[in-house]
């Protein structure tokens, strides 16, 4: 079995005046997925980062930016969340249910929830 331990980053509203509410109330965007795989010992296997492109907080959050150290500029050269989302699940490399067994460690509490969200966000199911 292969772990794959997952960090993500997203970017906020500006401002509350500016939270997106509509299609859903947005509380993050993600701008970054990281992760690493690992074998059953957590000996590194494989790495991946990518940079996500917001289609709704595209200016960065002031705290946010000092935290990741993520620019405006960085943001615009990014893949779109599905194209990333698709390239991160190829990266994983399977299922159980396709014979090749991993499990997911998040760096942070709130990272499946947000990339749940994300995922509902961009019109796919969740689970």
């Amino acid at each position: 079995m292969n772990y794959i331990i997952m960090d993500l980053e997203w970017n906020q509203a500006v401002c509350p005046a500016r939270l997106v509410r509509t299609p859903v109330l947005l509380h993050g965007e993600i701008i970054q997925i990281g992760a690493v795989k690992t074998d059953d010992k957590f000996n590194l296997i494989d790495k991946i980062k990518i940079n996500v492109r917001p289609k709704y907080y595209k200016k960065m959050n002031s705290h946010v930016a000092q935290i990741t150290g993520i620019t405006d500029m960085q943001l615009t050269s990014g893949e779109t969340f599905p194209q990333a989302f698709r390239r991160f699940k190829e990266w994983c490399g399977g299922s159980p249910a396709g014979g090749n067994e991993f499990r997911f460690i998040t760096w942070g509490f709130d990272d499946l929830s947000m990339l749940a969200a994300s995922v509902s966000l961009h019109g796919r199911d969740p689970s």
